[in-house]
């Protein structure tokens, strides 16, 4: 674990404009609210940080990730930046669609994914966890985009 256990500031775009932070954490908390596992919505999380390499959202998903329930062999793997290996067939169809969503240069891999996903989750639960990916991506850019200026501590909690 100990690839995420260094802290790395908190972005400053965060605490700027407090108003659509707080909005943004209303959505995270209503996919949350929804009934998927805690754990399935962080491993979605890391992933798409991972893939668009934001070292604040790795640091903070990789511990929540712990927290959920994930081993930290898996949680490990992933913030390396390896391709997670020994998930059920839920989770690599989650993880193709975060892929495919986050990346957004494949048509058809998009439409595999979301293929992919009719067999483990309903209508619902597929918007759910396409707005959870949406979401982390936006995260993961606003904080990539604050990199540029002026960071706080990471010890301030988000959500």
């Amino acid at each position: 674990m100990s690839r995420i256990a260094d802290r790395s500031p908190m972005p400053a775009m965060f605490m700027i404009w407090p108003e659509g932070r707080d909005a943004m954490i209303a959505v995270d908390a209503r996919c949350e609210a929804e009934g998927l596992s805690p754990a399935l919505l962080e491993l979605v999380r890391l992933w798409c940080s991972v893939l668009n390499q934001c070292r604040f959202c790795i640091t903070m998903h990789g511990d929540k990730a712990l927290a959920a329930g994930l081993s930290p062999a898996l949680v490990d793997d992933i913030a390396a930046g390896n391709a997670p290996a020994g998930l059920n067939a839920e989770e690599r169809a989650v993880l193709a669609l975060a892929t495919a969503l986050t990346r957004l240069d494949d048509p058809a891999s998009l439409q595999d994914a979301r293929k992919a996903m009719t067999p483990h989750y309903d209508a619902r639960q597929t918007a759910v966890l396409s707005y959870a990916i949406a979401q982390i991506n936006a995260w993961n850019r606003l904080a990539l985009v604050s990199d540029i200026g002026d960071q706080v501590d990471s010890t301030t909690v988000l959500s």
